[in-house]
């Protein structure tokens, strides 16, 4: 009995692992924008929704493409369950491609909760190294305290770490709003394609995720 007792009372001193928290896993709401509309620029979007607000944050993801130029089916952007969200252009096209969370209602998250220190932004599949080609990706932050926005340039398929401290002003227990707005621009990225796994938390690195060529992403969209 005293052992049971023990064994009690050193389970209850553990404490529970953390639950990471997306801000998308882009497993809900799948979308395809942009394969229309002439002439140029014009902007297309889509409202997607999860009421649990586990595998989207707050709920809901708000994405644009505002495409500049190109033709009427290029740049394009898609999300299929199960493959992530994608960026397809061909040769002269300029875009940006923006996803945003919190737009219609404060998200009020605590993005500190889980011991985070940083965003992170999966990036799993494309052609982003050949050349390199350097695609810049703004990050936007609002809190009751401040907003701020950070920059950082996508040259491979890799996870990328922004740190909460970048974000002058900014209070992380209490986050209302995020967008991430990835632009493409002929003189320095021209013709890219990739894809994004998920945007999250430091916290969430190692979070297994499924990863699929970013090929047979690309084929579901022909």
């Amino acid at each position: 009995m005293k052992n049971l007792l023990l064994v009690t009372a050193l389970l209850l001193l553990v404490p529970a692992a953390a639950q990471a928290v997306f801000i998308d896993d882009f497993t809900t709401g799948s979308y395809v924008l942009g394969r229309e509309g002439t002439p140029m620029p014009y902007t297309v979007s889509a409202t997607n929704t999860d009421p649990s607000g586990v595998h989207i944050l707050g709920g809901e993801r708000v994405v644009t493409l505002e495409k500049i130029t190109g033709s009427s089916t290029q740049p394009y952007i898609a999300m299929a369950l199960g493959f992530g969200a994608t960026y397809n252009s061909a040769f002269g096209c300029t875009g940006i491609w923006t996803n945003e969370y919190g737009k219609n209602a404060d998200l009020n998250a605590d993005l500190t909760i889980d011991g985070s220190t940083a965003l992170l932004v999966d990036v799993t599949g494309g052609d982003l190294s050949s050349g390199p080609r350097p695609t810049p990706l703004t990050v936007t932050v609002v809190s009751g305290a401040g907003s701020a926005s950070v920059t950082i340039q996508l040259i491979s398929n890799q996870k990328y770490f922004i740190l909460f401290s970048d974000f002058a002003g900014v209070d992380f227990t209490d986050v209302d709003y995020i967008s991430f707005a990835v632009e493409q621009d002929p003189a320095i990225n021209d013709a890219i394609d990739f894809a994004i796994d998920f945007f999250g938390t430091d916290s969430d690195a190692a979070v297994a995720t499924e990863v699929t060529s970013f090929g047979s992403i690309k084929s579901l969209f022909r």
